[in-house]
């Protein structure tokens, strides 16, 4: 506001000096003395105006050949400063200090020897009103802007019902009318659909995350934009319009965290007693299976990206998945509890490879039973022999029809080892596992340990009482 005014103080200035220098009789400028006087027949309206937005205020009325372009009529000026004069009775405020101009500015132009110029702004201001300030000197220099509250209550049209602003984010812009991190959550279906985890273990990963840190994003905000981009596969491009950040901000944000919470929770994934096993065995592996240890598998997750050398691309091509994968063994307990995960293997390793690779054989005791599909070899049935350890396997076909035994063998197997599918489709949900590319394959083997843990966080795939449904 204070450049406008100074503005059309120039401009005073200048329209000042032209007319003096017109009625000059020698070229030269031209000093008013005390007794001066100018007739009232070249001001607008016939007389001067004390009001310095008036266009009478300076004398404008001249013959046209003193003049260097054509001016605005003095119908026209007049108007127009009636106009203004009665949107500046409309509303009195006084304007806050700290003013917010925004991004973009409209210049508007008249074809007329005046130049209206306007300017949007917004002020953060009680209340939302529209304000025009205008200086009239020949030159029209306007500003239109919208105040608002620092506390607005819009309406949602769909559901009618007000949407109270947030103000207390910090590292990002105060008007939040939708969304503004971990304090637009309300309930526990927001909380797993947008997080995969429950209020709960919310607090509970809290607890690995030091409040103090060089980012201006609170600690909640921090671990709720972390769990989003690991349930919903969100890029740090869209991570940063969520949160208002740079994304960069959001990418140092995510790998800070993944980083604390994996030393955290490096021992939560781990091979269970004997015991707790056999306490904790569900009904449907007593009849068959009492002394089942562990029910094992591998599955892979897929690239986005082909690898950059040729190195990589043997190691990681998959002729199973006919792509770029890695693949991990896991091991779960008879109750759904993930009680191993291997180190990630390029898909072109063997599942036979993988499981005397990452040592789990080592884990097995003298009379474990350890169920597995047919794709393991036969030689782990040797050497779990070595240990009096069992592997049970489902009857390979080598006929074309299965004897009935062999039925019955297969059917009483796949109804329990299907659980441990059951717990890979878990990991599966998390959809930053469907979005692998060059920069989150460097931390790969983490994020599979974290969606890991959050399975076991989760409610049971078995019930004791009735192992086919989901609590």
């Amino acid at each position: 506001m204070q450049l406008l005014v100074v503005v059309a103080h120039k401009l005073i200035i200048r329209l000042q000096s032209l007319f003096f220098s017109i009625f000059s009789k020698d070229n030269t400028p031209w000093t008013p003395k005390a007794h001066s006087r100018i007739c009232s027949a070249h001001f607008i309206g016939g007389a001067y105006s004390r009001e310095k937005n008036h266009p009478s205020y300076v004398p404008t009325a001249f013959p046209e050949e003193y003049k260097k372009t054509k001016s605005q009529s003095p119908s026209k000026a007049t108007q127009r400063y009636t106009r203004a004069k009665k949107r500046s009775q409309l509303v009195t405020v006084q304007l806050a200090e700290d003013v917010q101009v925004a991004n973009d500015t409209d210049m508007i132009c008249d074809n007329t020897s005046t130049a209206d110029i306007g300017v949007q702004a917004d002020f953060d201001f009680e209340g939302e009103v529209n304000i025009m300030f205008l200086s009239s000197h020949n030159n029209d220099v306007s500003t239109q802007t919208c105040l608002m509250s620092e506390k607005a209550t819009t309406t949602d049209a769909s559901s009618n019902t007000d949407i109270e602003q947030c103000t207390s984010c910090k590292g990002y812009g105060r008007h939040h009318s939708t969304f503004c991190g971990y304090c637009s959550v309300k309930n526990e279906d927001q909380m797993r659909e947008l997080s995969g985890v429950t209020f709960t273990v919310f607090k509970l990963l809290l607890q690995f995350l030091t409040v103090q840190s060089n980012f201006k994003v609170t600690v909640e905000n921090r671990l709720f934009l972390f769990l989003m981009r690991v349930k919903l596969g969100f890029n740090f491009s869209a991570l940063s319009c969520l949160y208002s950040i740079d994304r960069r901000t959001a990418s140092r944000i995510f790998y800070e965290v993944l980083e604390s919470i994996h030393k955290a929770t490096a021992n939560w994934v781990f091979w269970p007693d004997v015991s707790i096993i056999k306490s904790t065995l569900p009904q449907a592996f007593h009849a068959d299976y009492p002394n089942c240890r562990a029910i094992i598998d591998c599955f892979e997750v897929r690239l986005n990206e082909t690898p950059q050398t040729v190195e990589q691309r043997v190691l990681y091509y998959s002729n199973y998945k006919s792509g770029y994968t890695v693949k991990y063994l896991i091991a779960i307990a008879p109750n759904g509890f993930i009680s191993f995960l291997s180190k990630g293997y390029g898909g072109r390793s063997s599942d036979g490879f993988i499981t005397v690779d990452s040592k789990l054989v080592d884990l097995i005791e003298p009379d474990d039973l350890i169920l597995a599909d047919k794709g393991f070899p036969k030689i782990l049935n040797t050497m779990l022999g070595n240990r009096n350890a069992v592997l049970v396997m489902p009857p390979r076909v080598e006929s074309p029809q299965l004897s009935a035994e062999d039925v019955g063998e297969c059917f009483k197997v796949a109804s329990v080892r299907v659980h441990v599918e059951r717990a890979i489709q878990r990991i599966r949900l998390f959809n930053i596992l469907r979005n692998v590319n060059s920069e989150t394959m460097q931390y790969i083997d983490p994020l599979v340990h974290f969606c890991c843990v959050l399975v076991n966080l989760q409610s049971p795939i078995l019930k004791d009482n009735n192992p086919n449904s989901d609590e």
